[in-house]
């Protein structure tokens, strides 16, 4: 069963340390060949189930020298249904590697959880499109019923929390904060923006919270922000009672560079994007779970050094 509320990240002074890069992470992906299958399959194996052990060992036992907390995502961003299709995945292999990820994770957890150093588990559901399609999106019903499965699998194999992430729109966010609702697990939706600070719907952020409040009795515990770079974040932000909703962030460090009349993405050193989070930071006072995001890296990792130790 899911912890109480008030344990959960966003409900306490503690900061928390999260992978949310770990679908974005390059070097990791070529070495297993991982393509849109997703991480999940790497448990499949013992030499894939290592090699993600010592991955999140890594930032936990980094995490524990900040005294920070730590929320462990679980690799399954891509493990539902619309994927399976394509890859003439049964539904009862799909189910088990959820259940797999969800006990992978849950063994981290119990491995290194204690007081100085609060673990969560954090089932991942990603968007039933490519995450950046907007061809097609979901209406609230269909979104409700097409995230029941994958969520339901994931909170009776004992996450503590599910997130909607990197969610494009708001029906498909509203659809799984309904989903989650029926199965009682608590839900965070974080939002994936473009560098100018919209929703790939063209949507504003802060529309989106409120709208997805709106439409659920405010029943997320908290929103998050899938970026490339900090400062997509920073320039869009307002006071106003939607950002205290804000939670956390998943960065990136990738920025814009224009040159020859292009605009290419540049990968920051760990300097520079120090101090963007820590400017970042700065602007959401109540925020408390940090993370990186595609093109990051490990950037975020050894960032928190110098951004977030001041702060724990």
């Amino acid at each position: 069963m899911p912890r109480p509320i008030d344990c959960l990240p966003h409900h306490t002074s503690r900061i928390f340390l999260t992978d949310g890069g770990l679908e974005g992470d390059m070097m990791l992906a070529q070495r297993f060949e991982v393509s849109e299958p997703g991480f999940h399959t790497l448990l499949s194996t013992g030499e894939g189930e290592r090699v993600l052990r010592a991955h999140f060992t890594a930032q936990l036992e980094h995490a524990a020298g900040l005294g920070a907390g730590f929320i462990i995502d679980t690799p399954t961003w891509r493990a539902q249904r619309a994927l399976a299709g394509v890859q003439a995945i049964s539904p009862s292999v799909l189910r088990e590697a959820n259940e797999r990820a969800a006990a992978f994770a849950s063994r981290l957890r119990d491995d290194h959880d204690c007081a100085w150093m609060p673990v969560f588990v954090n089932g991942v559901v990603g968007p039933c499109d490519t995450g950046c399609a907007t061809e097609y999106w979901p209406s609230v019903f269909e979104a409700e019923a097409y995230h029941t499965e994958q969520i339901h699998w994931l909170a009776y194999a004992g996450v503590d929390l599910v997130t909607a992430m990197a969610f494009t729109n708001v029906p498909e966010a509203v659809g799984f904060v309904r989903a989650s609702q029926r199965i009682r697990i608590p839900a965070v939706v974080s939002f994936a923006i473009g560098e100018d600070g919209r929703l790939p719907s063209g949507q504003t952020l802060e529309g989106a919270i409120d709208q997805v409040d709106a439409h659920t009795g405010a029943a997320p515990i908290y929103f998050m922000v899938n970026c490339l770079h900090p400062s997509h974040v920073a320039d869009v932000l307002k006071t106003g009672a939607w950002s205290l909703r804000l939670g956390g962030v998943c960065c990136g460090g990738l920025r814009r560079r224009k040159g020859h009349g292009e605009t290419c993405c540049e990968a920051q050193g760990l300097g520079a994007f120090a101090e963007d989070y820590k400017t970042l930071m700065a602007r959401l006072p109540l925020a408390n779970v940090f993370g990186g995001w595609r093109g990051a890296g490990g950037l975020p990792l050894h960032a928190f050094d110098f951004g977030v130790s001041g702060r724990c």
